[in-house]
């Protein structure tokens, strides 16, 4: 069993190195754990395995001696535009590939816990393809940020905890545009941007147990800011050589509120309810700047700050089976008035199923976790996008996003 968990914890190294995660809410990705997933993401106010580094880190004076617990999420995500004007497009389907790893231990300590994350908690993939209607807003983008997150928890009392932790996150961008509508020049024109950086925050919970079967829990993450520095290409039609400058650019990661509650009437049973607050009215305005003319450009975004509300059950039918179910409702976070179909955002509702069977010895859990998400149509107008001196674009129409996910996991205890 050792080479086998040695060989997963490596596979989940390299794949989160050279993979992006699917967008799933904006450009952040709540699921985190394919548990804490399965119950909704209502895991603030359970936060009873160990990524609830991520969730809570006040949870982890939950966990007894040292706990490992490490997981990977599939996406395939796919909209649909049907256009104002006439005619489709599609956003072509994404494998998307989130890794989550952590560690929590005691170090023999009574009241103190240590621990260690890693995730992708926001990341985006979209490929519209270098032809569509659009394309002066849009061709293809991908954003990859990767998160290292020590933490450190202290119970106060037999009934509160409280948690803290520092977060390291690296991260690059690739965005790639047409410069005129295709009907001009074939799409032989093109902008692109591809850029790196790297920035800092920190996060912060309480976890409070008025009574055994009472758990409440409230967590923050902070705002950061990461500055991405790469090139800025035009590739020119009739033949002209591409060039090439520096370029550079800022992106705000939006500051994150949840609180939860969960009751566990018996032995059984667990009921788990939360809201997830994403200050998106930090991303104002993308500022680039480079050497190519126009040589500042600013994007203005004013998305607006969204609330996930979430749910979830578990049933413990024995030992050693566990079932859950979980639901999502998720705002949307884009305005009509700064939409671009890079990030098609809407209203959106998340069902989830799974399981988790427990070896015998309880060293060892495996969670699997099925995911649906629906996204309500949404019809968006007044759109335009225009380099100049070409003719504009529209992105208006209908706009439908579905998206199937598949998490497995594993805990192993110590």
């Amino acid at each position: 069993m050792k080479p086998l968990f040695i060989t997963i914890s490596v596979f989940a190294w390299c794949v989160s190195t050279t993979l992006d995660q699917a967008s799933a809410i904006g450009f952040r990705a709540p699921n985190q754990g394919t548990r804490a997933a399965n119950l909704g993401g209502a895991f603030v106010g359970v936060g009873d395995d160990p990524s609830t580094l991520w969730y809570n880190p006040a949870g982890m004076t939950n966990l007894d001696g040292t706990q490992y617990q490490q997981g990977i999420f599939y996406t395939l995500i796919h909209t649909r535009v049907d256009l104002a004007a006439g005619g489709t497009a599609r956003n072509k389907q994404m494998l998307g590939i989130g890794p989550m790893v952590y560690l929590a231990s005691n170090l023999k300590s009574e009241k103190w816990r240590f621990g260690f994350g890693f995730n992708a908690p926001f990341g985006q993939r979209s490929d519209w393809g270098n032809t569509n209607p659009f394309r002066t807003a849009i061709n293809r983008a991908s954003l990859r940020l990767l998160n290292f997150n020590p933490s450190l928890a202290y119970q106060l009392t037999p009934t509160l905890s409280v948690g803290v932790g520092f977060n390291a996150s690296i991260a690059d961008v690739h965005q790639s545009r047409g410069l005129a509508p295709v009907g001009l020049f074939g799409g032989a024109d093109m902008f692109i941007f591809e850029g790196s950086g790297h920035g800092f925050g920190y996060n912060a919970g309480v976890m409070w147990k008025p009574r055994p079967e009472h758990t409440f829990g409230a967590s923050y993450r902070s705002f950061m800011q990461i500055d991405f520095d790469g090139t800025a290409t035009i590739v020119a039609p009739m033949g002209f050589v591409p060039v090439t400058a520096r370029a550079h650019g800022g992106v705000n990661f939006p500051q994150i509120v949840m609180v939860g509650y969960s009751y566990r009437p018996n032995d059984k049973w667990l009921f788990a309810v939360g809201i997830d607050w994403t200050d998106w009215n930090q991303l104002n305005t993308l500022n680039l700047r480079s050497g190519l003319p126009p040589a500042n450009v600013s994007v203005p975004l004013h998305w607006e700050s969204s609330f996930l509300y979430q749910f979830g059950i578990e049933h413990n039918f024995n030992d050693r089976w566990i079932g859950r179910i979980g639901y999502v409702y998720s705002e949307n976070s884009v305005p009509d008035a700064t939409f671009n179909p890079v990030t098609p955002d809407s209203d959106r509702h998340v069902f989830n199923i799974g399981f988790t069977y427990r070896s015998k010895s309880k060293k060892f859990e495996f969670n699997m976790l099925y995911q649906f998400t629906y996204g309500e149509s949404r019809v968006v107008t007044g759109t335009s996008y225009a380099t100049a001196p070409f003719p504009p674009t529209t992105a208006d129409g209908t706009y439908k996003t579905t998206a199937n996910t598949i998490s497995l996991g594993v805990t192993r205890r110590f």
